[in-house]
């Protein structure tokens, strides 16, 4: 099963990463294949048949080699850009996974060699704040449509930081307003222990005053789930 059926809204790179991966791992094979080739010419000829056949087919299989790892690399490198973050999985026997929160992208860059340029593609780099067990700076090669990436990308750290912006400035008024409503219940409570409502005992026993920091834990949980932009 391809990594990318377990990942919802994955995206590939392009296609010509493939060429650039199997350059990658062949570029000094070609001419060690040519060099071995090339001494066959001083053995004995009756040998000489034998030996190059060999490495003919020698050679075959181990250029087939990296030309198969190459696309099962491609078919397992994916990455997606989620609601809260940014997430690149690859791995072919072993399944390394990065997810990024956008909060903690400090810059995106894109980097092209000579091979990049030839092919049309480019490196993007993402640099992050520390977090636990993800480098500081992570790469993602074979990207085409870099800038519209780019801006997908900040786009989204945009809206992470005002949905943060907004949570800071919101909070103080959230409290203030339930240390009113719990004051309220209080004096309230009060009044009808000391007899000044009429009040059925059902009614009293039913009103319960929980704590400020546990009304603000749900409602600061109830709110975290809405959406950035739902809330301005």
């Amino acid at each position: 099963m391809l990594i990318r059926e377990n990942v919802p809204l994955a995206r590939k790179l392009d296609s010509k990463i493939r060429i650039r991966w199997y350059v990658e791992k062949t570029i000094l094979l070609i001419p060690g294949i040519v060099f071995l080739f090339a001494l066959t010419y001083f053995l004995p000829s009756e040998y000489q048949g034998y030996v190059q056949l060999s490495i003919f087919i020698g050679g075959i299989i181990v250029l087939t080699i990296p030309l198969v790892m190459a696309e099962l690399h491609y078919q397992k490198f994916v990455y997606a850009l989620r609601e809260k973050d940014f997430l690149i999985q690859k791995g072919i026997i072993e399944k390394i996974r990065y997810v990024i929160p956008y909060e903690k992208i400090q810059d995106v860059t894109v980097s092209r060699d000579l091979v990049d340029v030839l092919l049309g593609l480019g490196t993007l780099n993402i640099e992050t704040a520390a977090l636990k067990g993800i480098k500081n700076e992570i790469s993602l090669p074979g990207i085409s449509n870099d800038a519209s990436l780019v801006s997908e990308i900040i786009e989204k750290i945009q809206d992470a930081r005002n949905g943060q912006k907004v949570e800071k400035e919101y909070m103080p008024k959230m409290e203030a307003e339930l240390e009113k409503i719990v004051r309220e219940l209080q004096e309230i409570k009060e009044s009808i222990k000391g007899g000044t409502q009429t009040v059925e005992p059902t009614v009293i026993d039913s009103i319960q005053i929980n704590p400020i920091t546990e009304q603000l834990r749900k409602v600061e949980s109830k709110w975290k789930h809405v959406p950035a932009k739902k809330r301005k």
